[in-house]
């Protein structure tokens, strides 16, 4: 598999956005956000700015509490499609840890559907970094939506299933020499000349 040592996570059990997940492997219908709030609007504005099919990492405003959420851009009606198709409340989770030229990469990736949304995670980006260490002893995924507005619209919430293989990784980051952004561009590029999509990559442990 080249770069990729191992893919880890597993199929979700989604809540609404009513309460926090819990140990209940119960899917609830998600529902329309009702309280988390970016921490900075200019990372919406950044996403919006993106097509349709990206996604960013952001700080959000959780009940009081700041939280790290995963944040993908669709349209209004594919939003509502995931819904009520039922493919928001039963989405899976991959993450991979990928070390190309010194470079340390981190990517996770959400199977929503027939789409696949992907994050790279740069420990050594100072935006991203915060970010990135808070899922450390983050036990939920906070996964939001946005479409042309300058706000979270949609949130699905699940435990997180990469919780211990980042865990299991984190010295490896925390003893990594600092890269530049270039050097962190060239090994992404790298990685995606061998898996091109984000499909590619979900399937490059064998899976569907």
């Amino acid at each position: 598999m080249g770069f990729l040592d191992k893919l880890f996570g597993k199929k979700q059990s989604a809540t609404s956005t009513g309460g926090h997940a819990g140990s209940s492997s119960t899917v609830q219908s998600p529902t329309a956000n009702v309280g988390v709030t970016p921490v900075d609007i200019r990372a919406v504005k950044t996403l919006l700015e993106h097509p349709y099919g990206a996604a960013l990492p952001m700080s959000v405003n959780d009940s009081g509490r700041v939280a790290t959420a995963f944040v993908f851009r669709e349209s209004e009606e594919r939003i509502a499609e995931l819904a009520r198709s039922g493919a928001l409340a039963s989405m899976h989770t991959k993450a991979a840890f990928l070390s190309v030229s010194g470079v340390e990469i981190y990517v996770t990736l959400f199977r929503i559907g027939d789409q696949v949304f992907e994050i790279w995670w740069n420990w050594h980006n100072p935006v991203i970094h915060p970010l990135l260490d808070r899922l450390f002893d983050q036990d939920e995924a906070i996964v939001g939506f946005v479409s042309e507005r300058p706000e979270i619209d949609r949130i699905v919430r699940h435990p997180s299933s990469i919780q211990d293989g980042l865990r299991a990784n984190r010295s490896k980051l925390e003893a990594a020499q600092p890269w530049t952004m270039e050097a962190f561009d060239s090994a992404r590029a790298a990685v995606e000349e061998q898996y091109p999509t984000p499909v590619a990559l979900w399937k490059a442990d064998g899976s569907s």
